[in-house]
């Protein structure tokens, strides 16, 4: 039995709830990290993530789920960050970029 606490989040990129005040301090170091102002959604997800959790999230094409993947990557040295992609353009696509920036 999974406790409530443990649950898997589901992370909605239509939806953009409001951050706490530690969401929005994590938030600030997504932005000079990344060079980028991330929406809430990815900074709530990337929390969960941090925190252990299973998150899932929902967000259409060029939305910036990648980010997400980046941060994970770039925060945890040594992991490894499995990508499940559809479409060989995007795969190819991320590979490229992490060779540019490794």
């Amino acid at each position: 039995m999974v406790r409530w606490e443990d649950r898997p989040r589901f992370v909605d990129a239509q939806y953009e709830l409001a951050l706490s005040p530690k969401q929005e301090a994590f938030s600030f170091e997504l932005e000079k990290t990344f060079r980028v102002f991330p929406h809430n959604w990815q900074t709530r997800a990337i929390l969960c993530l941090r925190e252990g959790r299973d998150v899932m999230v929902r967000a259409g094409t060029g939305s910036g789920k990648s980010l997400i993947y980046h941060a994970m990557a770039v925060t945890h040295p040594g992991a490894i960050v499995l990508v499940i992609a559809p479409i060989t353009v995007l795969m190819e696509d991320q590979v490229h970029i992490w060779c540019v920036q490794s």
